[in-house]
């Protein structure tokens, strides 16, 4: 059984994003991965992603030769997913670092209001990821749904627009990381 021969540095806000995204990578193959993940009761996690983002990025393109990657996720909870994006960005301009190139290995994926939500949608347990849910899940089934979103063909008249556009983001990255070997 092969896999993908990459590193992935991922980085998040909580282990909720962590085990989605995981799930999703080890899905593709991807089994080495550093994690950055915000500590808990320790501040915002949006604060913490905008701080890591800038250097983890500058890191894998201090090494071009090795087969680095770098998966960020972060919500847009109350935010539009392209407000949240803005901020990204914002953060890497304040630290003199230039926005990632298409053909870097890196890959932003922003769930508007929550992973929780994703999941939700996925399951048709909500019908709008615009809602903010209160159904909780525990890690072990957002790794699941990270596998099994890796596994599904994309559903678009039942997904939300930052489910859609965040699997395909996933799905691109997963081709950058290079072919399993």
């Amino acid at each position: 059984m092969g896999r993908r021969k990459v590193s992935v540095a991922v980085v998040c806000e909580d282990d909720m994003h962590r085990a989605f995204v995981v799930g999703y990578l080890r899905e593709k193959k991807i089994e080495r991965f550093r994690l950055v993940v915000a500590p808990k009761g320790q501040g915002s996690g949006k604060q913490f992603v905008n701080q890591q983002y800038p250097p983890e990025l500058k890191g894998i393109r201090r090494h071009p030769k090795e087969r680095r990657a770098l998966a960020v996720v972060t919500d847009a909870d109350e935010l539009t997913v392209q407000q949240r994006e803005r901020q990204l960005a914002e953060a890497l301009k304040n630290a003199g670092v230039s926005h990632p190139l298409a053909e870097e290995r890196v890959c932003v994926v922003i769930p508007k209001w929550s992973i929780e939500t994703w999941i939700a949608c996925m399951y048709g347990v909500e019908e709008s990821e615009n809602n903010k849910i209160a159904k909780r899940f525990e890690i072990a089934e957002a790794a699941n749904a990270g596998t099994d979103l890796a596994r599904l063909a994309p559903q678009t008249s039942a997904w939300g627009p930052s489910l859609v556009e965040g699997r395909a983001r996933l799905a691109q990255f997963v081709q950058k990381c290079g072919p399993i070997e």
